[in-house]
């Protein structure tokens, strides 16, 4: 394995001369010299290199001919990624599968001017879900494509990129994401920036520019990313800002550094590696447990990590298992992290409280949203203030502890748009939310739980037992039931990808005149740090 201690001397002026509001701690960060390691397949750990061989067995099945690999319901995205993985191990027949799959996936784009998804490639051939998101997946995929192997793909494969990112980053300026779109926003200033530098297309080199500007002006705000917290997006933030490391020049490397570093930063700050998960709240996020769903950003600790029983993946594939495909960007970019992030995402989390004000108004609700977590070694609590959507992806409140088998288990108040919560170092206040300042009808305050141990007769009362977690509960609120019911998203109210066999749901019932600034209920966890053997 290669490790490359970069210094990154000129980057760091560059960044004091032209990021004034970069704040103490990124500066003491950079003078840390971050960690950069570049990857080639044959300098891949066994556990690196048994991911990605996954990834590609996956969707090219050895005894499956490559017709049949491109076939109308497979992803664009991850074929695109697949031809990526192929050029990147180069074994025999690779280098000419992965043209192939190119010149295809070339033919998916959508290169009509007076479309809305103009500059988009479909997610699929049939079953086309018109994500426009999809400018900037496959856009930079290929980009990076392009700049890795452009002296072993033929000439005119080539030009056919050129004319397709072209399409796609004259799409994306004409959509103008907005900045608190953060993942997708990374990648567009990307998109934009590059294209236009690399073919001499001026509105296109300056719209990136800008939106990577707005972006860092954005984070300098409130130090934190407006898709806060997301543990699928932010790690395709941190492909993005790879991106602009590896890939861009002079001002965008130079903020592409500083904000990769402020990224992994807060990463590390909620990540438990007792637990291997992340502290709610989530702005975004597809499961409870990454331990049995695949997450982006678990991806990246995993490969930083470079070690199978420390990493925060599922044992088997598990959930979203199509999302390892984003091993073949991350193995091309290459990994930058400061020695003191890498050494917090593997020692036991130290006890901590903290407060995060948000800037967001893509979700309905105040412009400035708060985080508030506590983190302890064996259990952890956040919660979500000032957001009004209602969204499977929004997760309001969260404690998650570990089992008595040691199985992550943990508490669940969805992001409906209806609550408030709020932690303390010992408690959770949850209070109902008035979209118009005005007082609800009467509705129903649901919490789901998840232990080995349920039982409906333990959520009853004022103490609730969860296997070695115990709730003391504090309400004036009508209990209404306790039920043992199967976790899929609808009955759950959220994106719970992954496997479980049960999940406890507690129903409350709110009246109609509750004053908002009374708490609903009062969770107060207290942890009993014992395991089966």
């Amino acid at each position: 394995m290669k490790f490359n201690i970069v210094l990154h001397v000129f980057s760091v002026l560059l960044i004091a001369l032209l990021l004034p509001g970069c704040n103490t701690e990124a500066k003491q960060e950079s003078d840390q010299k971050p960690i950069v390691q570049s990857y080639t397949y044959q300098d891949l750990s066994g556990y690196q290199r048994t991911l990605l061989d996954g990834f590609i067995e996956n969707i090219f099945p050895s005894e499956a001919s490559l017709d049949q690999v491109m076939g109308d319901e497979v992803s664009i995205r991850s074929i695109t990624r697949l031809a990526m993985a192929l050029l990147f191990r180069n074994e025999n027949g690779d280098h000419e599968n992965a043209i192939e799959i190119l010149e295809w996936v070339l033919q998916q784009q959508h290169q009509d001017e007076n479309e809305k998804i103009y500059g988009a490639w479909k997610t699929a051939v049939v079953n086309d879900k018109l994500d426009h998101n999809w400018r900037e997946f496959v856009g930079c995929d290929l980009i990076i494509i392009s700049y890795h192997y452009k002296d072993v793909l033929p000439d005119e494969l080539q030009l056919k990129i050129k004319e397709g990112l072209i399409h796609a980053a004259k799409g994306a300026m004409r959509r103008d994401v907005t900045p608190q779109y953060t993942n997708i926003s990374v990648m567009s200033a990307f998109l934009m920036n590059h294209v236009g530098t690399l073919l001499d297309i001026q509105e296109l080199r300056e719209a990136g520019m800008k939106k990577a500007r707005d972006i860092n002006t954005l984070f300098q705000s409130h130090n934190t990313f407006s898709e806060f917290n997301s543990p699928t997006y932010d790690g395709v933030s941190l492909v993005g800002f790879a991106m602009w490391r590896e890939l861009s020049q002079g001002e965008m490397r130079a903020m592409g550094i500083d904000l990769e570093q402020a990224l992994w930063r807060e990463i590390a700050n909620h990540y438990n590696p007792t637990l291997k998960n992340f502290t709610g709240p989530y702005f975004r996020a597809y499961g409870m447990d990454v331990n049995k769903y695949v997450s982006i950003t678990s991806l990246w600790i995993a490969i930083a990590l470079n070690d199978e029983a420390l990493a925060p993946l599922p044992k088997d594939k598990g959930a979203k298992y199509f999302e390892v495909s984003n091993l073949a960007p991350i193995y091309h970019l290459g990994l930058s992290i400061s020695e003191s992030t890498l050494n917090a995402l593997k020692s036991p989390p130290n006890s901590k409280f903290i407060t995060q004000q948000i800037p967001n108004n893509i979700f309905k609700g105040d412009s400035i949203k708060e985080a508030t977590i506590r983190m302890n070694e064996n259990w952890m609590m956040g919660g979500l203030r000032g957001n009004l959507r209602s969204w499977n992806q929004v997760y309001t409140g969260t404690i998650h502890w570990k089992g008595r088998n040691g199985e992550v288990e943990w508490l669940l108040i969805p992001g409906t748009g209806l609550t408030n919560v709020a932690v303390s170092d010992s408690l959770m206040r949850v209070y109902a939310v008035s979209p118009d300042k005005e007082l609800f009808e009467e509705w129903e305050l649901k919490l789901y739980i998840y232990s080995t141990e349920l039982s409906e007769e333990n959520f009853s009362g004022a103490v609730w037992r969860s296997g070695n977690m115990q709730f003391n509960i504090r309400t004036d609120l009508i209990y209404k039931y306790a039920e043992i019911v199967n976790p899929s998203p609808k009955n759950t109210q959220s994106s719970i990808s992954e496997y479980y066999p049960k999940v406890a749901e507690i129903s409350f019932q709110v009246p109609s005149n509750w004053k908002t600034e009374d708490p609903l209920v009062e969770i107060r966890p207290q942890y009993e740090n014992s395991q089966t053997p």
